[in-house]
């Protein structure tokens, strides 16, 4: 890597679009765990939205142009999954107490005695989000209190609160889109990174299953009622009552076999991420100095760094049943004018120096990034009671 100072100075320049270099990349090769040969499942979408040929197949599926030439890809993780994929890195190493980052935190304690806790590490719309919103801190609604009107109020002219209280929201993107008269406030992300597969060759499974006590040829008459019985909600029936639902709907019976999405075998599997310094040098902080808004750019560039270390440092990377994945070749590069890569290497220890270091800088500068939780609990009337049925009682939705 360089001296952390070395490493300082370089993103110092190059977030001021002074020098050669606009963007650190990183490309990364994978390969299934099992082998080469073995299959990964890509996420699934709906179908009317992705499906692009006969095969109705609910992966995105598109041509890219891999090193100069237009080849067959299949999506494995996208943009906003791989963000998804750094806030938990994140929150893990805040956990450790490897990192001290702020976030907002609201918990919330179920009747059974479960407590829910959702973070600005997991809520989808990050400091903006109706979580936050509908929630008290102290007592008082969150966006009626200093730090909540704050944050409503902040733009893309002014995201120094967003530094002091919510880095990752400048990084990874955030929209405000509950806020009312008035423009939202939309930061597009500085920081990027997805991972495809090439050459995809389609499975299918036929998934079915088969009761070994053969609880079949009658019917179920569901009776909520009885739920605490012991008989868990429905009654078994023969003969002429029998005209409720099949077994199989209380979770018996046999399910006759069908074809479904099998997953695919790939050629190679490429991760490409990019921190780009004209995004951070667009960046800005209010009435700060320009030798804090400087500062507070390098903070968040060597954040990202960080975050993608602490990601995708380790040797293997899980993303979901079926896709577990073994790094067999990673580089991080500068992205020089021209297009030339200039590698470098950095490790996550060496990232985390770097970055209280620059946070440091930032902060005798005039722009303190806090460690403090946000400590928030959900409003009683809307949220607490939503909580409480979405847990205990509701029917699970297709997403």
């Amino acid at each position: 890597m360089g001296s952390g100072v070395e490493w300082y100075e370089r993103l110092s320049k190059a977030v001021t679009l002074q020098g050669d270099d606009a963007a650190l990349v990183v490309h990364g090769r994978f390969e299934p765990s099992g082998g080469r040969d073995a299959r990964v499942f890509p996420p699934t979408y709906p179908v009317d939205a992705v499906a692009r040929d006969e095969r109705q197949l609910p992966y995105v599926v598109e041509p890219r142009l891999v090193d100069g030439a237009e080849v067959p890809t299949v999506l494995l993780d996208s943009v906003q999954s791989q963000s998804n994929r750094l806030e938990e890195a994140a929150e893990r190493a805040v956990r450790e107490q490897r990192l001290g980052l702020p976030y907002l935190l609201v918990e919330h304690e179920l009747p059974t005695g479960q407590v829910v806790r959702i973070s600005s590490f997991t809520a989808p719309h990050r400091y903006a989000d109706a979580y936050f919103r509908d929630s008290l801190l102290d007592g008082v609604v969150f966006d009626k209190t200093e730090l909540g009107r704050r944050l409503r109020a902040v733009t893309e002219d002014d995201a120094q609160v967003l530094f002091e209280r919510e880095p990752l929201s400048v990084l990874l993107g955030a929209w405000d889109t509950h806020r009312k008269g008035a423009r939202p406030a939309r930061f597009p992300r500085v920081y990027r990174s997805e991972i495809f597969g090439t050459r995809p060759e389609f499975g299918v499974r036929a998934a079915g299953r088969l009761d070994p006590h053969n609880i079949t040829t009658a019917g179920v008459v569901t009776n909520p009622e009885q739920a605490t019985d012991g008989s868990g909600g429905w009654e078994y029936v023969v003969g002429g009552k029998a005209k409720g639902a099949k077994p199989s709907a209380v979770g018996h019976g046999n399910i006759a076999p069908g074809a479904a999405h099998g997953g695919a075998t790939v050629a190679e599997i490429r991760r490409v991420a990019s921190l780009s310094m004209a995004g951070l040098a667009r960046l800005r902080f209010g009435d700060a100095s320009a030798e804090a808004a400087h500062a507070a750019r390098v903070a968040l560039a060597a954040l990202a760094l960080v975050l993608d270390r602490l990601t995708f440092e380790p040797a293997g990377l899980w993303l979901r049943s079926g896709c577990d994945l073994v790094t067999t070749s990673e580089q991080i590069a500068w992205q020089r004018r021209g297009g030339d890569l200039e590698p470098v290497s950095v490790t996550a220890a060496e990232a985390v120096a770097l970055f209280g270091y620059a946070r440091q800088q930032a902060a005798e500068a005039g722009l303190v990034m806090s460690e403090e939780v946000v400590r928030l609990v959900p409003g009683p009337k809307n949220l607490a009671k939503a909580l409480n049925h979405a847990y205990l009682a509701a029917e699970p939705e297709q997403a």
